[in-house]
């Protein structure tokens, strides 16, 4: 269990590190009310995925057959992608706790990978 979260711990930190963008944006920030956002994206679509700051707990990720739609979703924020897509589009569901509330997207294209901050105010 130690070294498999060490593993994801390195991962994490090689593509919070990486030098290219795979996001337009760096940080979303949603109204407590909830949303929808569309940031544009170089990451191959069967990457996507959606972490809290340790990686305890991550998405898992779901492909519809006919529309060729990648979703993940962790907690309150959803990801959807087409396959080969240049737009991930998030949608968070509203903030009923008294706490600001941060999530990431996570995604690769070829060797290098990035990460993108997505906070809900509360």
């Amino acid at each position: 269990m130690k070294r498999f979260l060490l593993l994801r711990l390195t991962i994490t930190t090689l593509l919070l590190s990486s030098c290219e963008k795979m996001f337009e944006q760096d940080n979303i920030t949603f109204p407590s009310e909830g949303g929808t956002i569309s940031v544009g994206t170089s990451i191959f679509s069967y990457s996507l995925e959606i972490s809290d700051y340790d990686y305890s707990m991550h998405s898992t990720l779901f492909r519809d057959e006919e529309t060729g739609t990648i979703t993940v979703s962790l907690e309150w924020l959803t990801a959807t992608m087409k396959e080969n897509g240049s737009t991930i589009t998030l949608t968070a569901k509203p903030n009923e706790s008294e706490k600001r509330r941060t999530l990431f997207v996570h995604g690769m294209h070829g060797d290098l990978g990035g990460s993108m901050r997505v906070t809900q105010k509360k």
